[in-house]
Formats: C-alpha cells, sequence, structure tokens
C-alpha cells in the first residue's frame, strides 16, 4: 500500500473495507488513519488553506511554486472519472478501467474482446466515453475548472482546458496531513517521508511530455494512455502519430489498426497520419490495408515486409485510395508481384500512380509481366529495388528503361537470368541512373559493363560482386568514363593490380571499394588505391591472399582514417 495517500489501486478493490468509512476514504499520517470529509479536502487559496488558517512560514516556496504554475499531483490511483459538466467538454474521452466501466459507457474500440468472447487484456484494451453535461453540476462551474470529479470526491481539471496545457488545480489537503517540503535531494516529501500521492509527471508540461513520448512505438504509446486521464490526452495527440508502427508477429493487425483509427478520427488526428510500418506483421490481411485505404487516404509511405497475409488485392485497394503514396515496401510478401491501377480509376489517372521507391525484393511471383504492369503504372519512379526475383530476364530491364525515365537507383541482385542484353537496355536511362547493383549476375561480361559505364557516366555506386567474367578490361572502361565513383563492390571478379592502378589515378574521390576473394590482388594494387586515394574511408580485403603485413602497414599510412576488414590475424597485432 502505498503510504501518503493511504489507497492502492490494486489491494483496495479487492478489500476496500478496510479503508473506507462511512464518510470516505481514509489517509495515512503519522498518527495513524484520518478519515475524509464526504465533502473533500480543503482548498488552498491565496490567503492560506482555508481550514487550517494561516500558512506556515515553510510552506511558502510550495505555494509559490503552485501559484507560479507548476502543476500539481494527481492521485496516481484515480482511474475512474465521472462525466464531464459543461458544454465545452462535450465530446471528449475518459480513460476507463475495463474491470470499473462505469454504468452507460460506449466502448470506441474494436480490440477488447477476442474472436472467442473473452476479453482482450492486453494492449488494445482502451476504453474511451462520450462525455455529457450532468444536472448536478453546472457548465462553466469551478473557477475556470472542469468540475469533473473522480471517485474520491476530488476537483478534476480537463487537460485540455482553455486556461492552458501544463496547469493543474491546487492540491487539496486535510487537516491532519503533513506539510509538503523538498529535501536536499529535490524530492518531495510528506512530512520528513516520500509521498507516494505525489507524481513527479505532474511537474513537467504537457510539450515536454508529447516530446518524450514521440521516442515510444505506437504500441508503447497505446500502453502509455492506459495509465491516467492526463497522459491519455497527451497519447493521442497527432503529432504522436505521423508514423504509425506495428511489427509485432503475434498482434492482431487488423483489430489494432481499427482501433487506433477510430480513437485518432474522435481526436481530429486521422489526417496526421503519413506513414505506416507494418513489417513483420504475420496476422496482417487485406481487410487492414482496405481500413487504412478508406480512413488515411492522405498516405505517402507503406512498409509491409514479411506480411504472409497480404496479397495483390489488399495492395490494390490500399493503392487505388491512397493515391498520394511515394514510399511502397513489400519485401518477402509471397503473394504480391505487381503494384498497378486498373478499372475505370486508372482511365481517370493517365498518368498512373505516384510511387517514388517501389521495393519488391524476395517476392517469388515477380516475373515480366509483373515488372511491365508496374512501371506502366508508376513512371516517376527513382528507385526500384528487384532483388533475389529469379524469374525476371533482360526483357524487365527493357520495360524499366523505355518508361521510368526518371529512375535513379536499380538493384536486380540474385537475379539469375540478367546478361549483358540487360545491360544495354539501362544504358538508355543515361546520365540520370546513379545507383546499381548487379551483384551475382553470372552471365555478366565485360562487353555489358562497358557499354553500360559509356552512357551512364555519373554512376556513383556500382556493385559487380561475384560477377567472375568481368575483368580489368571493364574495370578500366569505368575509371575513365565514371570518373565520380563514390563505392565499389569488384569482389571475386577477375580483377588485377593493373585495373586497380587505372582505377586509382582516374576516380581519386573514391570512398568505398570492396576486392573481397580477388586472389590475383596484391600489395601494389592496394597501395596505389591508398595512395591516390586519400579519401577512403572502407577498404574490403577479406579473402585477399596477397596482401602482406608490410602492404597492410602503407595502406594505413596512406588512408590513416579508413577502415579496413580482414581475415588476416597477424594484421591486428
Amino acid at each position: 500500500m502505498n503510504k501518503g495517500s493511504g489507497f492502492d489501486s490494486d489491494s483496495a478493490r479487492s478489500s476496500s473495507s478496510d479503508y473506507r468509512t462511512d464518510g470516505g476514504y481514509c489517509e495515512l499520517t503519522p498518527g495513524g488513519y484520518s478519515e475524509i470529509p464526504p465533502g473533500g479536502y480543503p482548498e488552498l487559496t491565496p490567503g492560506g488553506y482555508s481550514e487550517l488558517g494561516a500558512r506556515p512560514k515553510y510552506l511558502k516556496h510550495v505555494y509559490s511554486e503552485i501559484s507560479s504554475g507548476v502543476s500539481s499531483p494527481e492521485p496516481c490511483h484515480s482511474r475512474q472519472f465521472s462525466q464531464h459538466s459543461g458544454t465545452s467538454d462535450a465530446g471528449y474521452h475518459s480513460l476507463i478501467m475495463s474491470s470499473r466501466s462505469p454504468t452507460g459507457s460506449q466502448s470506441t474500440s474494436s480490440l477488447e474482446t477476442t474472436s472467442t468472447g473473452v476479453p482482450n487484456s492486453r494492449v488494445w484494451n482502451v476504453r474511451a466515453t462520450s462525455l455529457t453535461p450532468t444536472s448536478s453540476q453546472p457548465a462553466g462551474s469551478g473557477h475556470g475548472r472542469s468540475p469533473a470529479s473522480s471517485g474520491h470526491g476530488r476537483s478534476v481539471r480537463s487537460p485540455t482546458s482553455s486556461e492552458g496545457s501544463g496547469y493543474h488545480p491546487p492540491p487539496t489537503r486535510h487537516r491532519n496531513c503533513q506539510p509538503v517540503f523538498k529535501n536536499k535531494h529535490n524530492r518531495l516529501q510528506t512530512g520528513g517521508k516520500l509521498s507516494a500521492e505525489l507524481c513527479f509527471l505532474d511537474i513537467l508540461a504537457d510539450t515536454l511530455i508529447v516530446k518524450i513520448l514521440q521516442y515510444l512505438t505506437s504500441t508503447e504509446i497505446v500502453q502509455v494512455s492506459r495509465t491516467c486521464k492526463r497522459l491519455y490526452f497527451l497519447s493521442w495527440e497527432p503529432d504522436l502519430w505521423r508514423t504509425l508502427v506495428l511489427t509485432s508477429p503475434t498482434l492482431e493487425t487488423d483489430r489494432a489498426i481499427k482501433s487506433i483509427l477510430d480513437i485518432l478520427a474522435r481526436n481530429s488526428g486521422l489526417r496526421s497520419v503519413q506513414r505506416v510500418c507494418l513489417n513483420g506483421s504475420a496476422r496482417l490481411t487485406d481487410r487492414g490495408l482496405g481500413l487504412l485505404g478508406r480512413h488515411a487516404p492522405q498516405l505517402q509511405g507503406v512498409e509491409l515486409q514479411h506480411c504472409p497475409g497480404v496479397t495483390n488485392g489488399g495492395v490494390l485497394d490500399l493503392v487505388s485510395r491512397c493515391l498520394d503514396i511515394q514510399h511502397l515496401d513489400v519485401t518477402g510478401c509471397p503473394m504480391v508481384n505487381t503494384v498497378y491501377l486498373a478499372g475505370p480509376l486508372a482511365r481517370q489517372r493517365p498518368g498512373g500512380l505516384q510511387l517514388q521507391y517501389l521495393d519488391v525484393s524476395d517476392c517469388p511471383a515477380v516475373d515480366d509481366t509483373s515488372v511491365r504492369l508496374a512501371v506502366e503504372n508508376c513512371t516517376q519512379l527513382q528507385y526500384l529495388f528487384l532483388r533475389r526475383c529469379n524469374n525476371i530476364t533482360d526483357q524487365s530491364l527493357k520495360y524499366i528503361s523505355s518508361y521510368c525515365l526518371l529512375l535513379k537507383e536499380l538493384s536486380t541482385s540474385d537475379c539469375k537470368q540478367i546478361s549483358d542484353l540487360g545491360l544495354s537496355y539501362l544504358a538508355k536511362l543515361g546520365p540520370s541512373l546513379r545507383y546499381l547493383s548487379v551483384a551475382k549476375c553470372h552471365l555478366l561480361t565485360d562487353t555489358g559493363v562497358k557499354q553500360l559505364v559509356k552512357h551512364c557516366y555519373k554512376l556513383r555506386y556500382l556493385n559487380l560482386r561475384g560477377c567472375e567474367a568481368v575483368s580489368d578490361l571493364a574495370l578500366e572502361a569505368l575509371a575513365t568514363s565514371c570518373t565520380r565513383i563514390r563505392s565499389l563492390d569488384i569482389g571475386k571478379c577477375d580483377i588485377t593490380d593493373l585495373g586497380l592502378r587505372d582505377l586509382s589515378q582516374h576516380c581519386p574521390n573514391l570512398r568505398k571499394l570492396s576486392v573481397r576473394g580477388c586472389e590475383l590482388i596484391t600489395d601494389q594494387g592496394l597501395v596505389s588505391i591508398a595512395y591516390y586515394c586519400r579519401g577512403l574511408q572502407h577498404l574490403n580485403i577479406q579473402d585477399v591472399c596477397g596482401v602482406s603485413l608490410e602492404g597492410y602497414r602503407n595502406i594505413k599510412k596512406y588512408s590513416r582514417k579508413c577502415i579496413i576488414e580482414h581475415t588476416n590475424p597477424s594484421f591486428a597485432l
């Protein structure tokens, strides 16, 4: 039982007769339990305590803090609130504990019970009630405060009152209560003992608490909203819901989305939701995407990585309603293979979708036909990732180069059917292409790389790892054409020191280089890179047997800030 308040929120429900008399709840004091009169505690006024006479001198600093705007504590055990009076509070929601719901309250949560009818006591057991004025307390009473009262007879002010955010009523006291003061550790005490009734969060302004809540996930914010009334209101501030994150594999994601959107709709916060991250939501279905499309049409970014319950129909429903989506990630969704507009909507929007970022990596159903549908409807694409889509061929690269003229980044890593013909199609993109990854495309040779770099001369990143047919000839053409290259991966390619020397002389702005597994490279080529590329930041020489300890020291000598990855234990000495 919490000392100072004389009431424990958990134990009092089971044995309330031990802590309650006919007059009201009892409060623990050094002399024992004292009865709280039915009318409540006496009120602190500028003239002093109404029942204690003139305030003592040692309480002057406490009253000065209260009168200067420091919010006073509200009992942490006050979980149940009666209906508000006054028309200004109509429509606000009070957080009600599920075990003590007042008669006549209407739940706004669809997640209170499971599919079997058993109450769900997990995160989403959130209740909210529509508040109406009562006849017992007229509107506007209470000296500018909302005359809502808790179950303990105390006056409670709505945190959204017009008096300003962060202010709370002065503390009310019983005549037998001990004085409140701060000790040398700056901790609030009551009569020399720590007061469990005082909440340190009440000292913080609302804006500061909202700032703290921004570091929590959506699930954690919902949990915080269940603690007290003030945090309930602050937890549903629209600024906290610009990004909705639900990534639990065991969560009933569809129901969670519905509950959150319903509460946000009542607080005028739906239009604040701009991005949704549902990665790893194993229980997400097309129904959840339909809810997002109907209630949040202003969405700009959606991430659905590894959601096995999502299909093409759900994605189609989402993009058909959220026409402003610019970022879509469906990595690892086995039943999704394309994005497009169908029916009358496609004729109404001849320009298609506004997507600029699309990731369909690890989607085994992606093929040339699905790529054609996607690029025909997404002509504004700038970032496209098709990693490990083994069914696409050079024909897909032809469609991409024909429709996506603004494309900046493209990845077709581990696509086994891509050949030099596909690179010749990509060369049509010209200088707009800045990032290209064709790692482990074993059919590529020097011919395709030379034709690509001749036209795409503004490349900043190129990944040729695992293309064993690429040799020094391709590296020489790359160094001559793409002098602005910043990152290059030529691991397990047929590269020698000659190719590294050409690269170092023509590309002095190189920042990252990987030659992992290149068996023909020695100290001479790597020292040349370190000498000419003084801004080198990362070098991968793992599984390169031709590098000695002396060569390693020379690399560190010329590129002191370079991080070197190696597998030679002698280099660490």
